[in-house]
């Protein structure tokens, strides 16, 4: 990763600069009210504020978990946005479009962090090793068991409700996979390597996905889980 990282950033750094098409800066609407120019674009950013900071009260007050600080970061991203995004439409040129770009960019990682740290729901191929530490409680999901080994029938498999759920889907890691945390996932696990516990010894808990016995998702192999069971620990 962070060679790719690397690279990416030294692309670009060997490109020549393009810049901004200045009909960007034309907006549609440039009335002036109470000495404010556009106005109506300069004063509904207020409302990002409001949310960024009611977002903010709710991090401090209700201490929402282990990624609290990501929510924080979203929501100071938030307001920022606000701030920022009137300061360009107040006067929109290339050099204040760069404040309104970079808090919609802090904003975005926050709530990125905060997403992937609780719950994914993806279908993930890693040529490598994996290490599975999630931050967040998980999420409750309504699923249907796997149909009786002797039918096929829909109306055979029963309702379940699994709780605490980090990862729907399927993961596949064409090396070792190492639990830092406990982590439960609804889906299909693959892996080339071994799955080994960190100190503290968390459990990794599977919950097995027929659908995926069934090749309905393009490009992904079909994974038939072993008779007779539909959850794994390890």
């Amino acid at each position: 990763m962070l060679v790719f990282v690397l690279a990416s950033f030294a692309l670009a750094l060997s490109r020549a600069p393009f810049g901004q098409d200045q009909s960007y800066h034309a907006f549609a609407d440039s009335r002036s009210a109470l000495g404010i120019p556009n106005f109506g674009d300069v004063a509904s950013n207020l409302i990002f504020v409001i949310a960024g900071l009611a977002g903010l009260w709710v991090c401090f007050i209700k201490h929402p978990g282990k990624l609290r600080n990501s929510w924080i970061v979203m929501f100071a991203g938030i307001a920022s946005v606000g701030v920022a995004s009137a300061y360009y439409h107040w006067n929109p040129n290339d050099q204040t479009l760069v404040w309104d770009r970079a808090t919609l960019t802090i904003g975005f990682m926050g709530l990125f962090v905060a997403i992937l740290g609780e719950y994914i729901d993806a279908r993930l191929v890693v040529q490598g090793h994996v290490m599975l530490k999630p931050s967040g409680a998980g999420r409750t999901l309504p699923v249907l068991s796997p149909a009786p080994e002797a039918t096929s029938s829909l109306s055979s498999r029963i309702p379940v409700t699994l709780s605490g759920i980090h990862l729907n889907g399927l993961l596949y890691a064409a090396g070792a996979i190492t639990l830092e945390r406990e982590t439960r996932m609804y889906g299909a696990l693959i892996t080339a390597g071994t799955v080994a516990t960190g100190s503290s010894a968390p459990m990794l808990e599977v919950w097995y996905n027929p659908d995926f016995g069934k090749g309905f998702f393009r490009g992904l192999p079909v994974v038939y889980r072993a008779p007779g069971t539909w959850q794994v620990k390890y």
